[in-house]
C-alpha cells in the first residue's frame, strides 16, 4: 500500500464513531445471518416464501430485502426500482436457484456473481444487487468486500496500488472474474499495511470511500449540496416574503383575500418572485 494511504489511516475516525456505526451494522447482520440461516443450513432456503420477497398487497418489499437494503444499509447503500422486487417474486423459484449458489461453499466469488442472474429483469448487468446478496451471506469468509459498483472497485485498487497494469486478460474476464481480481487485490493491500489490516471490512472499505470518493460520487454530493443550499436559500426567501406579506395585512394595507393571492402567485410564478416581492415593498 502507498505510505501516503497508510499515513491517513492513522488520523481516520480518531473519536471512533464511524467504527462504532460498523459494529452496529456487523451486529445487525449477524442477526440477518441468524434470521435467514441459509450459508449454515442450505436446505433452509426452501422456507422461503415470496411474500418475503415482495407484498404485493401492501405494494412494498417484504422482510428479506427490508434487511438488505434497510437494516444492513451501512453495508452497502442500493437505490433500486421497486419493481425488481416484483420481478424477483414473479421468478421466485428462479431466484432460490440463486440463493443456492451463493451459499455454496464450494463455489467461487466469480462463479457466484457470475451465475444466471440475468434471468430476473434488474438483477444483471454489473449485479449490484446479487454482489450485496453474496457480501452478506458470504462475510465469515473473509472473501468479500462491500464494494458493490465494479468500476468503484478498480478506481480504489488503483489509488491504493498505485495504478496497476492490468493485462489485456483481465479485459477479456467476465464481471465475477473482474470482481473476485479486483478483491483480492483490495484485500490484499488491505492486510500489507499494519494499521488496516487489524481493520474489519466494511469499516476500511467507509475509509476508502470517505477519503477517497469517486468522481461520481464526489458529483452527486456537490450536486446533493448545491440542491440543500438552493432550496435553504427558497425557505429564507419565502419566510421573508410571509412576514411582508404579514405585516402589510396588519397594518390594512393588503384584505386576506389579497394574501391569499399573493401567496397563490408565489407557489404558480416562480420566475417572478423577485417582482412580486418588490411590488409588495412598494405598498
Amino acid at each position: 500500500m502507498i505510505a501516503s494511504i497508510s499515513e491517513k489511516a492513522i488520523s481516520f475516525d480518531k473519536q471512533e464513531i464511524l467504527q462504532k456505526e460498523i459494529e452496529k451494522a456487523i451486529e445487525l447482520l449477524h442477526a440477518f445471518r441468524e434470521k435467514y440461516s441459509f450459508f449454515s443450513n442450505p436446505s433452509s432456503i426452501e422456507t422461503l416464501n415470496p411474500e418475503a420477497i415482495f407484498k404485493i398487497e401492501k405494494k412494498k418489499m417484504g422482510d428479506f430485502f427490508d434487511w438488505i437494503n434497510y437494516y444492513l444499509k451501512p453495508l452497502g447503500n442500493l437505490t433500486l426500482d421497486q419493481n425488481i422486487y416484483r420481478n424477483i417474486r414473479s421468478q421466485f423459484d428462479d431466484f432460490k436457484d440463486l440463493i443456492y449458489i451463493v451459499v455454496d461453499k464450494n463455489k467461487s466469488l466469480a462463479e457466484k456473481v457470475d451465475a444466471n442472474w440475468n434471468v430476473i429483469a434488474g438483477l444483471g448487468g454489473d449485479k449490484h444487487l446479487a454482489k450485496k446478496i453474496i457480501f452478506c451471506f458470504n462475510y465469515q469468509t473473509k472473501n468479500v468486500v462491500p464494494i458493490f459498483d465494479t468500476n468503484h472497485l478498480k478506481y480504489f485498487v488503483n489509488t491504493i496500488v498505485g495504478k496497476p497494469n492490468f493485462s489485456t486478460k483481465f479485459l477479456t474476464m467476465s464481471v465475477g472474474e473482474k470482481y473476485q481480481y479486483l478483491t483480492n487485490v483490495l484485500l490484499a493491500e488491505k492486510e500489507s499495511s499494519k494499521i488496516t489490516s487489524t481493520w474489519e471490512i466494511t469499516y476500511f472499505c467507509y475509509f476508502l470511500y470517505r477519503i477517497f470518493p469517486p468522481e461520481d460520487i464526489k458529483s452527486r454530493d456537490k450536486r446533493k449540496k448545491q440542491f440543500e443550499k438552493t432550496m435553504f436559500s427558497h425557505k429564507l426567501d419565502f419566510r421573508y416574503f410571509m412576514e411582508t406579506l404579514n405585516q402589510l395585512r396588519k397594518s390594512g394595507k393588503i384584505s386576506a383575500e389579497d394574501l391569499r393571492n399573493y401567496r397563490k402567485q408565489w407557489e404558480n410564478r416562480t420566475q417572478d418572485r423577485s417582482i412580486i416581492l418588490a411590488r409588495l415593498k412598494s405598498l
